[in-house]
Formats: structure tokens, sequence, C-alpha cells
């Protein structure tokens, strides 16, 4: 179709029709479902204010209408023709790590970030993140001091496959309903090692964390979770934003303040508080197997929790990662035995 830019030639007709079209093209703009709005970039006007502009529009001259209408619609076209934000980077499997506060700067807003595969660090594959500075959208969501709030929490969750029936296939040395999850600490390596009841428990925890994990429906909106996300800026591609009062299954929801976690079975929770005082905060992770196999690196029996890695965070927004206890023991004892062996000399 060509459009009649200016309005001071042509017929008053062919303005009339064209404006009607154009009005009729509107309306049915606003009736398309959320979800092709939302993929299109386009909003829709609260019926209120629809129904006033409608009014309003009617009683206006066909000139009028048709340079609203046309402009509008070249507005329209720019923004359809904008790139809508890349999914977030995310493998079933991924540990993710969680952000929130109830109060100040912040609350209302969970932050989610990929630490990458939980076997990788289980293989010993990863001493850090592939992604690992994460302070500028700590500081521009949390705020400057976020590093010494004791308000804000932080907490780490996995899983691969939930199933709790069929086949169960090993993949890299995990059984299905193999769930990673941290323990406040504030010494790596020293807090409590989970311990669940059953199998069975750790798989209702483990569907916990699928669902927060994997989006359920195509508006994420409504279903809610990480995977499919679009991805927040200064993230690398790995981390989100999640507005608690619009997303469901979002990570506040698993993990409330002060509560227990994921179904309400981890006692105390998954997360610890920042502002320790400490050169970094830290958060122990421990792997828990709910469908135990002979087949599994290593095979552990149900529910016992059994030591990865240490996480730590410092106060610039650098995540990274400490050896297991044993070998700081290992490395501790040599370097003693080191500086022995030179005073004896």
């Amino acid at each position: 179709m060509n459009l009649m830019m200016d309005t001071g030639n042509g017929s008053s007709d062919s303005r009339t029709r064209l404006s009607r079209g154009l009005t009729r093209l509107m309306l049915r703009i606003h009736a398309i479902p959320s979800v092709t709005r939302s993929a299109t970039l386009i909003h829709p006007l609260p019926a209120t204010h629809m129904k006033r502009f409608i009014t309003t529009f009617r009683c206006q001259s066909p000139v009028t209408r048709y340079r609203h209408l046309a402009g509008g619609l070249a507005l329209g076209a720019l923004l359809a023709a904008a790139p809508a934000p890349a999914a977030v980077t995310y493998t079933t499997g991924d540990l993710l790590l969680g952000f929130h506060t109830a109060s100040g700067v912040g609350s209302g807003t969970s932050f989610v970030f990929n630490l990458g595969p939980a076997t990788d660090y289980k293989n010993n594959a990863y001493t850090t993140p592939p992604v690992n500075d994460i302070g500028g959208v700590l500081t521009s969501t949390f705020g400057p001091g976020w590093y010494n709030r004791n308000d804000l929490y932080w907490g780490i969750a996995a899983v691969r496959d939930a199933a709790a029936g069929g086949p169960n296939t090993v993949v890299n040395g995990d059984p299905k309903a193999t769930i990673y999850v941290s323990q406040a600490t504030t010494t790596p390596g020293t807090s409590t090692p989970w311990s669940l009841a059953s199998g069975s428990t750790v798989i209702s925890v483990a569907t916990s964390i699928a669902t927060m994990q994997g989006a359920t429906g195509s508006d994420l909106t409504l279903s809610g979770g990480f995977e499919g996300a679009p991805e927040a800026a200064g993230t690398g591609g790995r981390g989100i934003l999640q507005d608690e009062g619009v997303f469901i299954n979002s990570w506040d929801e698993f993990n409330p303040i002060g509560g227990n976690a994921f179904g309400n079975i981890l006692t105390g929770g998954v997360q610890g508080a920042l502002g320790t005082g400490q050169p970094f905060a830290s958060l122990d992770l421990y792997r828990i197997v709910g469908r135990p196999s002979a087949s599994a690196v290593p095979s552990d029996p149900a529910g016992e929790g059994r030591y990865i890695t240490t996480f730590t965070l410092n106060s610039s927004g650098i995540i990274g990662t400490v050896p297991e206890p044993t070998g700081v023991l290992l490395l501790g004892l040599t370097g003693a035995l080191a500086l022995l062996h030179r005073r004896r000399a």
C-alpha cells in the first residue's frame, strides 16, 4: 500500500477510508494474544485508557486521524524491527546462583546467575565460573553497598533430571534426581553437610528445583523460571533479573528469607547473608543423590550430602572457588614441612 504523507493533496474520501482502515488495524493489534505482543514489542493499553482513546479518536477529523495513525504505524514498524533481548545461556543441570532481599534497594527483584554445569565442579573441570564478574549488576540492582548488607541473601541450587521413575540414566557420573545445593558458611568447607531422610525426600526437592530452573510455557511472565528468560545487561548472557511481583517460579518463591527452601524441605534454607565483615562471603556446595546407582561417580547413598567445593564472592563481585578442606590441609602441611626443613638447614 502507498501511503500519501502529504495531507494537502489527494481525495478527502481516500484519506477517510485509509484512516478507517488503519483504525481497524490498530484495534486488531490490540486483540493479539499477549505472547505475540511480547515477541513483537507491542503492548496493549489498559482497557479504560483504550476506551478513552477510541472515543477521542473517533471525534477527530479524517485528516487528523490519518496523521496520527500514519505516524504511529511508522513508530510501530521501528519498534517491531528492534532486536529482542537474547535468551539467557542455560543447559539443564547448570548451577544457579540467586540473590534477593526483602527490604531496601532491590527488594522485589531476584538476580539469578548461571555458574555453569554442576558436574564440572564435581569433576574439577572448573576452578572459577566461565563468567565470574557480577559486580556491576549487583551494584545496579542492590546498591553500591550491596556487599555489606546483611539483609541481602545468596544461595545455589541445581538438578539435571528430577524424574522419580523411568530408567535411572547416569550422566557425567550423576544419576537422576541428583541435586546440588549450598549451605551458608563463614569458613570454607566447615558447614554441616546436608542429610535428607530418604531418596523420595531428595526427589521432592529436585522437583522444586526443576520448576524454578525451567519455564513451563511460552509466556515467561506467566510460567516463570530461568530457562528461556531474556538476559540481563552486564552478565555476559548468563544472568536474569526477575520481577518478583510478576514472575512465578522465581528464585524468591523457593528460597524465603529465614525459612526452609524448596518445598519447605531444606531446613534453614540454602542461602547465606552477605555483610559478614569477612574479606569474602562463602557458600559450601553439596551433592545429594536421590536415586542411587552403582554407576554413579562417586556412588553415594540416598540423602547423604557430599561436599564438592566452596564458592566465594568478594566486595568487587568476583566469584571464585576454593579447594576442598583436605586439599587446603595438605597444602598447609606441605608449606609447614618446607619451612621447618629450611630452618633445620
